[in-house]
């Protein structure tokens, strides 16, 4: 529909420069313009005219893969491109991006890969977040009984992160 407006545009667009290229050629009949403003507004005319060619081959174009994705022989394809621009979506997803990954086909079946394997998914996400592990050893470094009640400083207490 788009191609279809664009060429709509196009042939307005024609038929307003084949005016000015009118007025043109009168205005060098008259001797106010050469004939190099009637050679450009020619070949802006022709321009627009080979864009017709090429507007009307990607219509074609577009209309055959629409045939070929239904499963058709190529035919043209009814439409109505005058209501393009009142169109309206039928219904806008909404979400935050982080929602919009988890739509992908490629995580899904990641996903379903995971439960496939007995593998609990959120276990599976959590280990991407980063981790920290503390423990704790509580060692005695005296050789001798008596300073064990006597002399605190003899404890070691042993902290590891890892």
């Amino acid at each position: 529909m788009t191609l279809d407006n664009q060429l709509m545009f196009l042939r307005k667009n024609i038929e307003i420069q084949t005016n000015a290229l009118e007025i043109v050629r009168l205005e060098k009949t008259a001797a106010r313009v050469t004939e190099l403003a009637v050679r450009r507004f020619e070949a802006e005319v022709l321009k627009n005219q080979s864009r017709i060619y090429h507007v009307q081959q990607s219509i074609i174009e577009t209309e055959n893969r629409i045939n070929f994705l239904v499963g058709r022989f190529p035919q043209p394809i009814l439409r109505n491109s005058q209501q393009f621009i009142d169109l309206l979506p039928d219904s806008i997803s909404v979400g935050i991006p982080s929602q919009l990954l988890q739509n992908r086909p490629d995580i899904r079946q990641a996903e379903l890969d995971l439960a496939a394997a007995k593998l609990d998914v959120k276990v599976a996400r959590a280990n991407f977040y980063p981790s920290l592990n503390i423990s704790g050893a509580i060692g005695l470094e005296a050789f001798n009984a008596s300073y064990l009640i006597s002399k605190p400083g003899s404890l070691l207490i042993l902290l590891e992160e890892d």
